[in-house]
């Protein structure tokens, strides 16, 4: 399960996360070089960012793929789920203190995910502030994609089900 870092930012590769740090800082150097050809330009910011990460050479191609799409989304050329469709991601997000209620609900989340072979990125968000930034006043919730699938209570497993499959459904 992920974990959010401060300062590590999250681009998707076969649907699953990868955190890099410093990515804003070569979001901003390799956009001062005007390069304007999308495989020159994947290329640029896979070098760049392999400078403060580690990059394994055999997915680099990839790595180059997934930092455009994350590059254009940080220039606002395109949405938070344009670029998630794009990378394939699914992103998963439990918000609870951790209570008794809350970890039930991630669980049978993991499960149901493992049961329909999904790959995810899911976190359990704790932190009060964050999980007010989602605006929701009922937990244990369940957000998937940024659309909120249960909130207030742990549904049954079938409903869950039903409720995850809607949202991958509606997420591509």
């Amino acid at each position: 399960m992920a974990t959010v870092i401060p300062g590590v930012r999250l681009i998707y590769i076969d649907g699953t996360s990868r955190g890099l740090v410093d990515l804003e800082q070569t979001y901003r150097e390799t956009a001062q070089l005007g390069i304007a050809d999308p495989d020159s330009l994947g290329e640029a910011l896979v070098a760049r960012a392999a400078e403060r990460n580690y990059v394994p050479a055999a997915v680099r191609v990839k790595y180059a793929k997934a930092l455009l799409v994350d590059y254009r989304l940080w220039r606002g050329e395109i949405t938070a789920d344009e670029a998630r469709r794009a990378g394939g991601a699914l992103e998963v997000r439990v918000l609870g203190a951790g209570c008794p209620q809350c970890d039930r609900l991630e669980n049978m989340t993991l499960e149901i995910l493992a049961e329909l072979g999904e790959a995810a990125d899911v976190v359990h968000v704790r932190d009060p502030q964050a999980i007010a930034d989602f605006g929701l006043v009922a937990v244990p919730a369940l957000v998937i994609n940024g659309r909120v699938v249960s909130s207030g209570h742990v549904p049954g497993r079938a409903a869950l089900t039903g409720r995850i499959r809607r949202a991958l459904d509606e997420t591509r």
